[in-house]
């Protein structure tokens, strides 16, 4: 895995087989309570229908353009319960994007950025989803504010180990690691009307794309991020627990300045609570290293499936050494579970079905 400037927040024009990228923002109401995650994909690697074309395509030796298959997801959640989720999957008719900036849309659902003169970036949201099968609708607007950050350190930090190999590359861009919102929604229910809803909290960006299938990549991947004041914390591990990562990193950052930094973690999660699909996502996960000690708790699983789990988590830092209160963070964030290579299992892919749409221009 490479980590890439923010310069490099934008959709790239790609055109491998199995190729994908998405950008991914979240959200989590300063007091705990409401949450938001809004997704859009460019050849969409968690989709039944791009992973079983991916791999026809292959085994026929033909093309297959990701831009047939792009997709955008939007989730709700409220009190550690997920109250609405979909994924609309379309054609590459409805998606438009310039390739210069983070700009995208795919039919109603918009992203518009603008650098902020004093350094970083506005990002406007628009929704307007509906998933018939809840007979639910979400519409509104979320407004993101990202404070100027300074990520050099990080760049410059890139081991030789962790460069891509020349055949399976994914590249990451951790564009506004520290945001902060406001959200103005409608849920539509068909039972109950339409709720008016308001709230704000810190907020989260990245990118992710890589040239080859999603799934043909090895490891299971950990990662998860939590705000407190003016500080940030995020880690990030590809692979098993019990041998040596394809990527780790931990980062921790106050007013978008990195305070400290690791890029060789020991992590040991105790044994889950529960597992769902096959994947324990109940575990407290700590992490150390010389530089950061941390601990994940998740508190509610809001998105669960065969492929992915994403929880609400506490984490705590604490720099080594650190002697000060201050130097220990307590944050709530969201965490993801990911397991990549799930989506080439062939009977696995109906059941993602349930909580997706294909729509055919």
């Amino acid at each position: 895995m490479t980590i890439l400037p923010e310069s490099e927040d934008h959709f790239h024009q790609l055109s491998e087989t199995g190729a994908y990228e998405w950008s991914y923002f979240d959200g989590v109401s300063d007091d705990g309570q409401w949450g938001f995650v809004a997704i859009w994909f460019r050849g969409a690697p968690l989709s039944p229908w791009y992973s079983a074309a991916v791999e026809r395509a292959l085994r026929r030796g033909e093309a297959l353009p990701p831009l047939r298959h792009c997709a955008f997801h939007f989730s709700l959640f409220h009190r550690g319960k997920r109250i609405y989720s979909a994924l609309h999957e379309r054609d590459g008719e409805s998606f438009h994007t310039d390739y210069r900036t983070p700009d995208v849309r795919l039919r109603d659902n918009s992203l518009y950025a603008n650098a902020i003169p004093a350094g970083g970036t506005h990002y406007a949201i628009s929704v307007d989803t509906e998933f018939p099968r809840q007979t639910s609708r979400v519409v509104g607007e979320i407004a993101i504010r990202s404070e100027r950050q300074e990520l050099k350190p990080l760049l410059e930090s890139q081991l030789e180990s962790q460069m891509p190999r020349p055949h399976v590359q994914h590249f990451w861009v951790p564009a506004a690691l520290a945001g902060n919102f406001t959200a103005e929604l409608g849920l539509w229910r068909l039972a109950g009307g339409t709720k008016r809803i308001s709230f704000g909290g810190r907020a989260y960006h990245d990118r992710n794309f890589g040239t080859a299938p999603l799934h043909h990549l090895p490891g299971n991947w950990l990662r998860g991020h939590a705000h407190s004041g003016e500080r940030t914390f995020l880690y990030f591990h590809v692979g098993g627990l019990d041998t040596r990562p394809q990527f780790q990193h931990a980062l921790l950052l106050e007013k978008g300045t990195i305070v400290a930094q690791a890029s060789s973690l020991t992590l040991v999660q105790a044994d889950p609570k529960k597992k769902r699909w096959g994947i324990g996502h109940a575990g407290i996960l700590h992490g150390t290293s010389k530089e950061l000690e941390f601990t994940v708790t998740p508190r509610w699983c809001v998105d669960s499936g065969p492929l992915c789990h994403r929880s609400i988590q506490s984490l705590t830092v604490r720099q080594q050494g650190a002697q000060q209160p201050e130097q220990t963070m307590d944050g709530v964030g969201i965490g993801e579970v990911l397991r990549p290579d799930r989506a080439a299992v062939g009977w696995i892919r109906p059941l993602v079905k349930f909580g997706a749409r294909r729509t055919r221009e």
